[in-house]
């Protein structure tokens, strides 16, 4: 499992830069990355790196799934600051 989930995010992060520009394999390539760093947040601990590369990667979604996250984000917070 661990060989094949390393060449899998080894795969992902070399083909990222040139398929996250091109429309038609963005949305799921974005998916598949926030994916990635979703598990390596869960169980890895380098601080806030997996979080903003999140962020990051949102900003290659459509905008309709980018706005939900952020409607989602911001519920979030308000729920935890009261």
């Amino acid at each position: 499992i661990l060989w094949v989930s390393s060449h899998v995010s080894w795969i992902l992060e070399l083909f990222a830069p040139l398929l996250l520009w091109i429309p038609r394999t963005r949305t799921v390539w974005a998916v598949a990355l926030i994916t990635m760093h979703l598990i390596l947040e869960l169980t890895s601990t380098v601080g806030w790196w997996q979080w903003l590369m999140i962020a990051a990667l949102v900003t290659f979604l459509p905008e309709l799934w980018a706005g939900a996250v952020i409607r989602f984000l911001r519920r979030t917070l308000r729920i935890l600051r009261s």
